[in-house]
């Protein structure tokens, strides 16, 4: 939860139930109670209010990003409905650590502030501590910013990205070294770089124009039919993962260089099977969904934090979307079904005669997704909160891997990893108890979960390789897994904390797929 909690899953004294986006909470402000989680949360409160007027601090750069829905107590008390309440957190841009959001009076009670809306302020816990009872109080001075394109940090993202590398020797070449960005290793010429350069790191599924190729010495010797897409290999017996280009003059630690070097992510041909008539439904009615990789990110989640470790499956990423009435597309009404790709486009395969056998639709068909949908979540589709089932579809046919399943003989595997609830940006993911009892109540399979427990990268390296577990015969390699805090949580460069591990037996394998 961030490395000032003072107890595991607790944060500023209180036990943290999970995490919203601000529009979940803010549109809710009112004069009534309304239930979380089977807590009752006052929503009338003047805090709340003062924090719909604006999420900056107002005497920082910090800014509110997310709330925190905590415990105020338990309902241990006899005839009482366990209560709640939410704080509103930013991250410090520093380390990720969460720094709460207070309510501050302009004019001090002690002065003879009133306690109204218009004597109030958002102000973050540090900056109305140092403020406290001083009418003449200089707010710290704000740090410059670098009007160069950086980074985004909002959610992870395909992108070439500006990084300053440690080098390190490589244990059975003479002339070749590693050079580290974060837990990735990169195979480089002896003396082509040294500790502290910048470079730019150009990553695994990077389609990598022929001019930059041909500076690099690389044109032809890369993977594809082009001979230009950036894949991992292993030389000489240690496993590369992406590129290193020399830093250009100006270029600075973490900017985005993509589109200036040309650089574009792979997008494979879409099958025949997964393909079909759509229409665009728009971004209120699909996920956009990523997972980066650990190595990409390795000081994210905190040793000893409580996680879950599940297997990552080879299929095709799968979303199942039932909406309320009141927001039915008036053609084509209220299932909304799609692939990873459809869905970074906002648009939905059309629920008719000409995809009756377009794989989606066939998987939801076979494990009567969305009656399980309706059933167990019928009181939040009578709230108006949409509703999306994140899975994947696999089999024979599907991926190169099969897991004992064949679509084409009407086998279609389909396991749950993810449950999305309410308006995409606007709603949140169930936590990892809340994800296992939501499948069991519509008795869909959720993906193998393969450890529960504190982090550590010992016990991520244990489970990383392996074979699979889906068909209980362990038919052939593990993808890897995909990890995430049990109580979920967001980090200031990733965004939701979820991270991928990737079994370098299934990065090295021949003849692979990767069909989104």
């Amino acid at each position: 939860m961030g490395r000032n909690r003072k107890k595991e899953g607790y944060q500023d004294g209180a036990k943290v139930l999970g995490t919203y986006p601000l529009e979940t909470v803010l549109d809710d402000i009112g004069e009534y109670n309304r239930e979380f989680q089977g807590y009752l949360v006052r929503m009338s409160s003047l805090r709340y209010h003062t924090f719909a007027k604006g999420l900056k601090c107002a005497y920082c750069d910090l800014v509110g990003s997310f709330f925190a829905l905590q415990e105020s107590y338990n309902g241990d008390r006899e005839g009482k409905q366990p209560r709640a309440h939410f704080n509103l957190y930013a991250l410090d841009p520093r380390d990720g650590t969460w720094v709460l959001m207070t309510k501050d009076h302009i004019l001090p009670r002690a002065e003879g502030g009133k306690d109204t809306l218009d004597n109030l302020v958002t102000a973050c816990r540090r900056c109305n501590a140092k403020k406290a009872d001083k009418l003449d109080f200089k707010p710290p001075r704000k740090p410059k910013r670098s009007r160069k394109k950086r980074r985004k940090d909002i959610m992870a993202h395909f992108a070439a990205t500006v990084e300053r590398i440690t080098i390190e020797p490589h244990p059975d070449a003479d002339r070749l070294e590693l050079a580290a960005v974060g837990d990735y290793r990169a195979v480089v010429g002896k003396g082509q770089f040294k500790t502290g350069d910048l470079v730019a790191y150009i990553p695994e599924q990077a389609v990598v124009p022929d001019p930059l190729l041909e500076e690099m010495g690389l044109k032809g010797r890369l993977a594809g039919k082009a001979q230009n897409r950036v894949k991992a290999i292993k030389l000489r017996g240690v496993l590369s993962q992406g590129l290193c280009y020399p830093a250009r003059e100006g270029w600075e630690e973490g900017q985005d260089v993509t589109e200036e070097l040309g650089i574009v992510k792979y997008v494979p041909p879409i099958p025949s099977q997964m393909d079909g008539e759509v229409y665009g439904a728009g971004f209120d009615y699909t996920v956009k969904y990523d997972i980066e990789n650990y190595k990409r990110f390795p000081d994210v989640l905190v040793e000893g934090e409580p996680v879950v470790f599940t297997e990552k499956i080879h299929g095709t990423w799968t979303q199942v979307g039932v909406v309320p009435d009141a927001l039915a597309h008036e053609e084509h009404g209220t299932l909304m079904v799609t692939s990873k790709g459809f869905a970074e486009q906002g648009i939905v395969l059309i629920p008719n005669e000409e995809n009756e056998d377009n794989l989606y639709f066939r998987a939801v068909r076979a494990n009567n997704i969305e009656a399980a949908v309706r059933d167990a979540f019928d009181y939040m589709l009578k709230a108006g909160d949409p509703v999306f089932v994140l899975g994947e579809t696999f089999g024979s046919g599907v991926q190169d891997l099969g897991y004992g399943y064949d679509p084409r003989k009407d086998n279609i595997g389909f396991r749950v990893f993810d449950i999305y609830v309410g308006v995409p940006g606007h709603g949140r993911y169930l936590n990892d108890d809340e994800l296992d009892d939501a499948c069991k109540d519509m008795n869909l399979d959720r993906v193998p979960v393969l450890y529960r427990g504190p982090f550590s990268k010992e016990v991520m390296a244990q489970h990383t390789d392996g074979t699979e577990t889906v068909s209980g015969e362990g038919q052939h390699i593990r993808e890897g897994i995909v990890m995430r805090p049990q109580t979920e949580r967001r980090h200031p460069s990733l965004g939701r904390v979820q991270l991928k591990s990737v079994s370098e037996h299934y990065l090295l394998r021949k003849g692979g797929t990767e069909y989104n």
